[in-house]
């Protein structure tokens, strides 16, 4: 299995109401999901997972520009075409991109039902049946967001979903890519809801759909 998050965080803050050029922490954009990756590795450390699991931290996933295609996420279009081993391959991929942030939902966003629909479902199943009710089956305004699972999805035929915080209404949550992006925006609960689900999948039913 292969679980894969961004460590870079956007260089400004070009959504923010006030300076679309501070910096920014990106606590929950690329921090959060690093951080349970981390995680992650401690858990291994102390007690293998039932399968072997990859994780990969990439890197220039936020520097690109909205009108330029395949600007985003260039540390993974790197490594899907050129792996660390020759024609790697996964049963399936995670993707963790904004997975800390208070009171996030996580829908079932657009490219993850096209190419990795089975495991995404499982993984919200597992959520679901531990009392997440934050992961929702529904696809706001049939939301499809370019993030790396995208990349990964298209060049090395890994079936990947993404679990990112959306609104209801398919669009960003409210801090991304502003100065509201800090750590007072980090909830533990929500961590744990990713965290958690994680873990079970790993270590109880990685291959359960």
């Amino acid at each position: 299995m292969l679980v894969l998050a961004h460590w870079d965080t956007r260089p400004w803050g070009d959504q923010d109401a006030f300076n679309k050029k501070t910096l920014i922490d990106g606590a929950d954009d690329g921090g959060s999901g690093i951080g349970v990756m981390i995680e992650l590795a401690r858990q291994f450390k102390l007690k293998h997972p039932a399968v072997g699991v990859d994780l990969l931290f990439n890197d220039v996933e936020d520097y690109g520009v909205s009108e330029v295609e395949d600007s985003y996420c260039l540390g993974t279009q790197y490594w899907a075409k050129n792996p660390h081993v020759k024609g790697y391959k996964a049963n399936y991929g995670i993707l963790l991109d904004m997975v800390g942030g208070r009171g996030s939902q996580f829908f079932m966003e657009g490219f993850s039902k096209r190419d990795a629909y089975q495991p995404m479902k499982m993984f919200w199943d597992v959520a679901n049946q531990l009392g997440y009710s934050q992961f929702r089956y529904e696809n706001p305004q049939d939301a499809a967001i370019t993030d790396d699972h995208y990349y990964v999805n298209t060049l090395t035929g890994i079936p990947t979903f993404d679990i990112i915080a959306l609104q209801p209404n398919g669009s960003f949550v409210p801090h991304w890519h502003t100065a509201n992006d800090n750590m007072q925006i980090i909830d533990k609960n929500t961590l744990k809801a990713v965290g958690q689900t994680l873990m079970q999948v790993l270590y109880v039913n990685p291959m359960a759909y």
